[in-house]
């Protein structure tokens, strides 16, 4: 089997940045690290593009993403961080000189906007916003968006605007597993995956559903639509570790994906797995990833 690259995972630690949202998740509330995450892992996990996790300083954050992805490296083997995504600000132009920091970073290869956490999610669309969005694509920057079902038409108009710019879905849109709520999102799914720019995890979906009474079958409508509306080239798996730890283990996850995935032929599994993150994200292989391409 094509080995995993992981296209979402957090690491934080609140020893030493403010997490706030933390508070109101105890068991999570504790430094949860990249030796963590390869402890929680098997080999089958080639590599993994770390998301930084809406801490209340962005630019310490990044910082401490760089110090966690070095010290990842030097922990024996070959470094599974093979990229950095940052919470970045993208309402007014001043905000573009942090993007510019950003991008003179190798390790990082894109900025994460969550509208579904501003109170003012059509602000993303003023004028001021969308000329610094649209400079992400002069910075070889990517953008993932967290949205709600609600907002995925902010989330279109967004793109459509920034069609120079690659923009991947997190979580299909955070979709109601729980409620079986497959309509109106099913729509606003295809409506957005209509855009050549627009790319989509598969990643979320346990938290979505009853965490603690959840089943493969539930996830399976939502993964089948998501495959039939962006194909394999358009689509990365997500374990969205340690958050999923509320809903699964990993392994549980991705045993319920893979279930939904063997409908497809080996070449689209690889796809899925390894090729459209590789490429989103221009990481580049390298001893301990080498895939190949056909």
């Amino acid at each position: 089997m094509t080995p995993l690259l992981d296209a979402h995972v957090h690491c934080w630690d609140p020893r030493r940045l403010a997490y706030p949202w933390l508070a109101a998740l105890p068991a999570l509330d504790r430094p949860l690290l990249p030796a963590d995450y390869r402890a929680a892992t098997s080999a089958e996990v080639g590599a993994f593009v770390l998301v930084t996790a809406g801490g209340a300083d962005p630019a310490a954050e990044v910082e401490l993403a760089l110090e966690l992805a070095d010290a990842d490296a030097d922990a024996g083997g070959e470094p599974r961080v093979a990229a950095i995504v940052a919470d970045a600000p993208l309402d007014d132009e001043d905000d573009a000189g942090f993007l510019e920091l950003l991008a003179a970073e190798p390790l990082v290869r894109g900025v994460r906007r969550q509208l579904a956490f501003e109170p003012d999610p059509d602000r993303c669309l003023a004028p001021a916003a969308l000329r610094t969005t649209r400079r992400l694509a002069a910075l070889d920057l990517a953008l993932d968006l967290r949205v709600t079902p609600a907002l995925l038409g902010a989330a279109r108009e967004l793109a459509a605007r920034c069609p120079e710019v690659r923009v991947v879905l997190d979580h299909l849109g955070n979709p109601d597993v729980r409620g079986r709520g497959l309509d109106p999102w099913r729509g606003d799914l295809a409506r957005l995956a209509a855009l050549p720019n627009v790319w989509c995890k598969l990643s979320g979906l346990v938290t979505d559903a009853d965490r603690g009474a959840w089943t493969a079958g539930d996830l399976a409508p939502f993964l089948r639509h998501a495959i039939a509306c962006f194909g394999p080239a358009r689509l990365m798996i997500g374990s969205d570790w340690p958050i999923v730890l509320q809903a699964a283990t990993i392994g549980a996850w991705l045993a319920a994906l893979d279930a939904v995935l063997a409908e497809l032929g080996p070449d689209d599994q690889a796809r899925i797995r390894w090729r459209t993150g590789r490429a989103f994200y221009r990481i580049e292989p390298t001893r301990s990833r080498e895939v190949p391409d056909a």
